[in-house]
């Protein structure tokens, strides 16, 4: 029985001792705790007014102020722990995290990577909700940008969720960027034709598009003889805010180019291989028929 209240005895005073010579790191590590909540609380307070300057896209100051939030703490408890002399605990503590981390970031790698790429995406600015753009194949105006994907409204309809990464991995065309886009008209036309004329007939009828840009001027290009036709392409700019600008304005040139070819009877070739007795600087069929005759009255 004394031997046991002996031990009990011995065993409080390696604990008194313990105690008493640890104490004034504890001391030490609870005004260092006190100190270092006062900067935390200075910290998050400028955190939050650099944000809100900054970043007006609440997922992402979400994210970051979280992320600031673990990191400060994380620090703060480890330095506490090294000076209480816990190095061996704080060790582990790193080694555990290292491969736990280390794990996940393997298994959600694709996760991490699309809300990391979300948060760039937003925070540089690359593009903003009703910006027509293209990426991966898809075209459409963007309807909603989160952390892990971008919402795209295709020209169906359809609401098509690319994962973030793949916007930063692959080739992105913004239209929305300057505010303008290029109209592109190409036609073919008879071989036939007087060129100088055509080019003429298309100038005027293009110049009275209702939507083109006065300040920019039209382009005109025959590009190449084709199988049936001289090939050509004009282009000219319009104000872009929608896709329907473009599809609206496209049409209208499409409609005035013809009209105009109409009145000016200038030939669109069929894609097809024709033989065509009446071509301009040609003579009909019937007229060398009438010719061949006169010109042999005995024959019938």
């Amino acid at each position: 029985m004394d031997s046991a209240i002996d031990l009990i005895l011995e065993q409080l005073h390696t604990w008194y001792i313990n105690f008493w010579s640890t104490f004034p790191n504890l001391i030490a590590a609870i005004l260092f705790l006190l100190v270092y909540i006062l900067f935390f609380r200075w910290f998050k307070r400028a955190l939050v007014r650099l944000l809100e300057k900054t970043i007006d896209y609440n997922p992402v100051y979400k994210l970051i102020v979280n992320i600031s939030y673990v990191t400060i703490i994380t620090i703060g408890l480890l330095i506490a722990l090294g000076i209480l002399k816990l190095d061996g605990t704080v060790n582990k503590l790193l080694a555990g995290a290292g491969i736990i981390g280390l794990g996940i970031s393997f298994a959600f790698q694709d996760i991490i990577a699309n809300i990391f790429s979300g948060a760039y995406i937003t925070m540089k600015q690359v593009f903003r909700v009703g910006d027509y753009i293209e990426s991966n194949g898809i075209f459409g105006s963007v309807k909603g940008i989160k952390l892990r994907s971008i919402a795209i409204n295709n020209l169906d309809g359809q609401e098509v969720l690319i994962p973030s990464r793949l916007i930063l991995q692959h080739p992105l065309t913004n239209y929305s960027t300057t505010g303008t886009r290029r109209v592109v008209v190409k036609v073919g036309i008879s071989y036939g034709e007087d060129l100088e004329k055509v080019q003429k007939v298309v100038l005027e009828a293009v110049s009275s598009v209702e939507d083109r840009l006065k300040d920019k001027p039209i382009e005109f290009f025959f590009t190449e003889f084709g199988e049936s036709s001289i090939n050509l392409m004009c282009r000219y700019w319009i104000k872009y805010d929608r896709e329907p600008d473009y599809k609206h304005s496209l049409s209208e040139a499409i409609m005035k180019i013809k009209a105009a070819f109409n009145e000016n009877d200038i030939t669109i070739p069929f894609p097809i291989r024709t033989l065509d007795f009446g071509i301009k600087g040609g003579k009909q069929l019937s007229e060398t028929i009438l010719q061949i005759k006169s010109d042999n009255p005995d024959e019938k």
